[in-house]
């Protein structure tokens, strides 16, 4: 944030660029990907989570996933929705 304040000072102009993230999942044993999400920088990873999951027919063996999608609420839904 601090670079985007000293283009701000700089040029006199608030930069309109946002970004985008595209989540994926991605089956661990082929490595195909098998699921998406794109979406602005406003929307968290972890609201992402049911969006991914829903998109997936098969079973889901495993679920690997970074510290944004770790906490009980989400680990209590994958409980009662997926094992």
């Amino acid at each position: 944030m601090a670079r985007a304040n000293g283009l701000e000072e700089k040029h006199g102009a608030k930069s309109r660029r946002g970004w985008r993230k595209l989540r994926l999942a991605v089956d661990g044993d082929g490595g195909e990907i098998i699921a998406h999400s794109l979406r602005d920088q406003e929307t968290g990873d972890a609201l992402q989570l049911e969006l991914l999951l829903g998109q997936i027919d098969d079973e889901i063996d495993q679920l690997t996933a970074d510290g944004a999608y770790d906490g009980y609420r989400w680990l209590e839904w994958l409980a009662c929705v997926y094992f």
